[in-house]
Parts: C-alpha cells; sequence; structure tokens
C-alpha cells in the first residue's frame, strides 16, 4: 500500500508562468477537467461526490459573504447535485453535509502569497486560502502544483495545523480516506505534452479518461483566431477569383 511521510518544513515560493507554452487560464482549464475526469474515490459511487472548479467555497457563516474560489476541490459523501436535483453553482459550507476533502490549487505569481498563506491579515481583512482551508474549513488535504516548475506540494491536516507530505521518488502521494493516489504524469493532454496532475489507483496505474468525457472545448481566444485565419483565406480565395476572371481566365480551369 502506497503511503506519505510527514515532515516538518514550510512551503516555497512559486516561479512565473511566462515561460510556459501555456496561459495559466488555459492551463487550469485543462488541468481541472483532467483532474475530475480521473477522480474515482472508490468507496463512493458517480453519485456521492462532488468536485468544483473556480467557484464560490462560502467558508463563513457568521460572513456569509464571505468566499474563496479554489482552482479545484473533491467532496465526497455528498449527492453530486444539490439536493439531488440542482446542479452547483457554488458550494455553501454549512448548508451541506460535508466539507470538501481536498482542495488543490496552481501556483502563480499573483496568487501564490494567498495560496501558501503568507499574505498580512489584519482585523478587517478576509483570511487567506491557506487559513480557510486550515482552520475554518478543517479540509484534510491541501494540494499545491507549480505548473512551472513541475513542483508538487502536499499537506495534511493534523490536529489544528497542516503538516507537509514528502512525496515519493516518483513525486506521487497516497490519500487513504479516497483510496487514490496523486502525482506527476507525464504525457500528451488536450494536444499538449508535459507534466499534469493525475489520479492513480492502489496499484499505482493512472486512472483511464472515461471514453464518454469528451475534450473540452478550445478557449475562445483560440477559436477567434481560427476564425479570423479561415475568415482571410476566405478572402485571399475571393479576390484571386476576380482577378482571374479580369485577366479572362476560366475559374473551371483552375
Amino acid at each position: 500500500m502506497p503511503f506519505t511521510k510527514s515532515i516538518d518544513t514550510s512551503p516555497t515560493q512559486t516561479l512565473n508562468l511566462t515561460q510556459n507554452p501555456l496561459t495559466s487560464e488555459q492551463f487550469q482549464q485543462f488541468q481541472s477537467h483532467l483532474l475530475e475526469s480521473t477522480f474515482t474515490p472508490s468507496s463512493y459511487s458517480s453519485n456521492q461526490f462532488f468536485v468544483g472548479s473556480s467557484i464560490n467555497l462560502f467558508f463563513d457563516p457568521r460572513h456569509p459573504r464571505q468566499f474563496k474560489r479554489p482552482d479545484w476541490f473533491g467532496v465526497v459523501g455528498v449527492d453530486k447535485l444539490y439536493q439531488g436535483k440542482n446542479i452547483r453553482r457554488s458550494y455553501v459550507s454549512w448548508q451541506e453535509s460535508f466539507n470538501p476533502f481536498i482542495v488543490i490549487e496552481f501556483l502563480a505569481d499573483e496568487t501564490a502569497t494567498e495560496d501558501l498563506g503568507q499574505t498580512p491579515v489584519g482585523i478587517d481583512t478576509i483570511p487567506t486560502k491557506w487559513d480557510v482551508y486550515e482552520q475554518f474549513l478543517r479540509i484534510p488535504y491541501y494540494i499545491l502544483f507549480d505548473p512551472e516548475n513541475n513542483k508538487l506540494e502536499a499537506f495534511h491536516l493534523v490536529g489544528s495545523r497542516y503538516e507537509q507530505l514528502e512525496p515519493t521518488d516518483q513525486q506521487r502521494i497516497w490519500i487513504p480516506g479516497l483510496e487514490l493516489g496523486l502525482g506527476l504524469w507525464e504525457g500528451v493532454y488536450q494536444g499538449i505534452e508535459r507534466q499534469w496532475l493525475r489520479w492513480s489507483d492502489v496499484r499505482g496505474s493512472w486512472i483511464e479518461v472515461p471514453k464518454n468525457k469528451q475534450p473540452i472545448s478550445q478557449p475562445k481566444s483560440e477559436q477567434i483566431q481560427k476564425r479570423k485565419l479561415i475568415d482571410q483565406q476566405q478572402k485571399i480565395g475571393q479576390k484571386l477569383r476576380e482577378n482571374l476572371k479580369n485577366i479572362g481566365q476560366k475559374i473551371d480551369s483552375i
């Protein structure tokens, strides 16, 4: 059975994403989809867990308007649909049976201090993500992934504080409550070859993406660029035809 060992170290700072072939938004979209597609906790049916990505997570009934937006989180023991019928547009912790079991943040320069709990907190400021996950929601597992450096850091709640977990030599951690491993898989996903976070089973095999999980659509910016290129090519073709007509050549002979 895979296992992890607790060590007493602090999280490190991240570098920026400027050298990454994907924008941070594109990476988050693809990575979140891969995590959701391979998240199959063996003790729960497909209708007994919920996965959220970049949705509001409300954490304090005393301040009901305060929320965080985790990059990705998983909750087990709850219906996939709220009250068995409604799609969740947010997750209100005090209206649910369980808090998230695991939360994952993708580190970037503009969010690192918040994710690492290094933002100075005053009397009137909202707690950092680290504080919310550790102190308010007491989420058992907190994962930080730096996609620029392909660095994985994992923390397990012990008592009232997070303690760092040491990944195996294969850069994986084992999560007993889910009967799943989480690690860095190097391969091609959505046409991009790089290291991705991916779930594995008890044997250490990477969990396959179900065939019914269709590839996600391209970001709108890419769709717009492709549309512009097609329009440009069509205009060039039309202009060529007009020029050929003007010099008396038949289009059919092209």
